[in-house]
């Protein structure tokens, strides 16, 4: 029997394994059948802002001083009385030409000093969303649409933007890699691996490879089997669908199939990555505990930000795999509720980053490996 083989029957055997990846089709597949009525939509939004505008313009139309004031109240109205009335028809793309020249009017009012809000370019990023959306003849769909009635271009970027996070992802993923890594040392069959002819760096490379695979399978099944079912339901929907990102105070559209491509990529490095850490781990250690916790102690410093304070640490950010845990966030350029450590934190240069760490701690774990004679 070869090791492939007998590394693939030991995975097999431990049906604890198959449990990580079920976890994961119920957490992909949960936001597709949790159907409710929303409380609040944008609609409800539109319709709030117009009856105290004309409540505002009523007061203020008899104010000379206001009269350009109120105009430009008067045109806001006007405008969400459009989309309305396209929301009304059911003219989508109408809709979506409508509520582009609403958002452009609040970015004028925004720059004029006429109305307060959120960022200037985070308003901006919103009008060159909808111009792609305008220009391209896309449907629009807002952050009020729930999940359970998205097409799969637009469902795990509406999942991955918060209603679960990278983390969690990343945890379960880190969280099957220590058990697979350390079920050998645990179930005292690591001595027939060491009893084997082959060179060490070949048995521990082969042994590196299967449990890379693994995990990448266990990710990439659910994420198969979910997308089949958001298709049967929903549809395939419109990969060109835009996502914004602000790089460098510079707002770029990304694509959905782009988008979607830089997030499988970040989880393929954060698998590698993981691999690493646990297999290094299992070499140095005994005890699987170890494994455990060490593997999730990367995650846990970026979730709560430990040692982000520190002025040197701060400085030397894009070079830590922990500023890319929440990699959604870092595609995007962040936002005014999730700012990103650094300028510096970029998609490319996560890529680098956790591509070098993976390599570095590779060869660590094999030297240790070899210097030990054993594993």
């Amino acid at each position: 029997m070869s090791l492939l083989t007998f590394e693939r029957n030991l995975l097999l055997k431990n049906k604890v394994n198959f449990l990580f990846p079920l976890l994961l089709v119920v957490l992909f597949a949960f936001p597709l059948f949790f159907d409710h009525k929303l409380a609040y939509t944008e609609f409800d939004e539109l319709n709030h802002n117009y009856e105290e505008m004309q409540r505002l313009i009523e007061t203020l139309k008899e104010d000379e001083n206001e009269k350009e004031f109120v105009e430009s109240l008067e045109k806001s109205n006007k405008l969400i009385e459009a989309i309305l009335h396209a929301k009304n028809t059911g003219n989508v793309q109408q809709m979506v030409e409508a509520t582009y020249h609403y958002e452009k009017d609040i970015l004028d009012r925004l720059i004029s000093g006429q109305r307060q809000g959120i960022p200037i370019i985070e308003q901006q990023k919103r009008v060159e969303l909808l111009r792609y959306m305008k220009e391209h003849q896309i449907q629009r769909y807002s952050i009020f649409d729930l999940p359970a009635h998205l097409p799969l271009a637009n469902y795990y970027e509406n999942i991955f933007s918060g209603m679960i996070s990278s983390f969690l992802i990343l945890c379960i993923t880190a969280l099957f890699l220590s058990s697979i890594i350390s079920y050998e040392k645990r179930k005292q069959v690591i001595s027939l691996v060491n009893l084997l002819s082959d060179s060490m760096v070949k048995k521990h490379s082969i042994r590196f490879t299967v449990y890379y695979g693994a995990a990448m399978l266990s990710l990439v099944m659910p994420f198969l089997i979910v997308s089949i079912l958001v298709i049967i339901k929903n549809g395939l929907g419109d990969f060109r669908y835009p996502v914004g990102t602000i790089i460098g105070q510079e707002i770029r559209i990304l694509p959905m199939y782009a988008y979607l491509f830089q997030s499988f990529l970040f989880l393929l490095l954060w698998v590698l990555f993981l691999s690493t850490i646990s297999f290094l781990l299992s070499a140095l250690f005994e005890h699987s505990l170890v494994n455990l916790l060490g593997t999730l102690l990367c995650l846990f410093l970026a979730e709560y930000r430990l040692f982000s304070s520190i002025g040197w640490i701060e400085s030397i950010s894009h070079y830590l795999p922990t500023s890319y845990v929440d990699f959604q966030n870092v595609i995007i350029g962040g936002d005014i509720f999730s700012p990103l450590a650094s300028e510096q934190v970029t998609f490319m240069n996560g890529i680098l980053t956790l591509g070098i760490w993976s390599i570095v701690l590779l060869f660590i774990g094999m030297g240790t490996i070899y210097i030990k004679k054993s594993y």
